[in-house]
C-alpha cells in the first residue's frame, strides 16, 4: 500500500511540475510578444526570465520563434536566435536557414550573403543553399539566382523540389 501511495504522490508531483513548466513557457512567450509594443530588448527579457527561475530550452524558444514569425515580428525572432547562438544552443540546418531568411528580410541581402559565406561547410547544404536562392528570387536578382542555381546543380544539391518551386528562375 505504501509503495502505491508513494507512486501516486510521485506521479502527481510530476504532473504539477509539467503544468508549472508549461505556464512558465507561456509567460516567456507572452513577454516576447509584448516587446512589440514596449520596444524592449529580447536579450534583457530572456535574461530576466532566467533570473526569475524560468528555463529556456531550445524547443520552447523554437515554438516562440514560430509564433513570433506568424505575427511578422522578424526583428524579435532575429534577436531570439542571436541570443540562442550566444548561449551556444545547437543550431540545425533548418535553424540556419530560418536565420538566413530573416536576415535577408530585416538586414538586407548583403547581410544574408555574409551570414551564408561565414557558415561552416558542413552547414552549407541543400537547405541553406535553397534558402539563399529563395532570397535572391524574392529580391528579383536574376543573375545571382541563376548562378547559384547552376552551382547547386553542379554540387548535386537539387535533389529536392524546393529550388524548383521558385518560378522566377525560369523566367529568363
Amino acid at each position: 500500500m505504501a509503495k502505491s501511495l508513494s507512486r501516486v504522490i510521485w506521479t502527481g508531483s510530476r504532473v504539477v511540475w509539467h503544468l508549472c513548466a508549461a505556464e512558465k513557457q507561456k509567460r516567456m512567450y507572452r513577454r516576447l510578444l509584448e516587446l512589440g509594443a514596449s520596444r524592449g530588448s529580447v536579450s534583457k527579457t530572456l535574461n530576466e526570465f532566467i533570473f526569475e527561475g524560468g528555463k529556456t530550452r531550445k524547443i520552447n524558444l523554437t515554438a516562440c520563434i514560430i509564433e513570433l514569425r506568424k505575427y511578422g515580428r522578424f526583428d524579435h525572432v532575429i534577436e531570439v536566435m542571436e541570443w540562442m547562438q550566444k548561449r551556444k544552443m545547437n543550431f540545425s540546418h533548418v535553424d540556419h536557414a530560418v536565420y538566413l531568411d530573416l536576415t535577408a528580410k530585416t538586414k538586407g541581402i548583403a547581410a544574408a550573403e555574409n551570414y551564408f559565406d561565414n557558415l561552416p561547410p558542413s552547414v552549407q547544404n541543400h537547405v541553406t543553399y535553397s534558402t539563399l536562392l529563395n532570397c535572391y528570387c524574392k529580391e528579383l536578382m536574376s543573375e545571382k539566382s541563376l548562378t547559384l542555381f547552376e552551382k547547386m546543380d553542379k554540387m548535386k544539391l537539387l535533389s529536392t523540389s524546393m529550388p524548383f518551386k521558385n518560378k522566377y528562375i525560369f523566367r529568363f
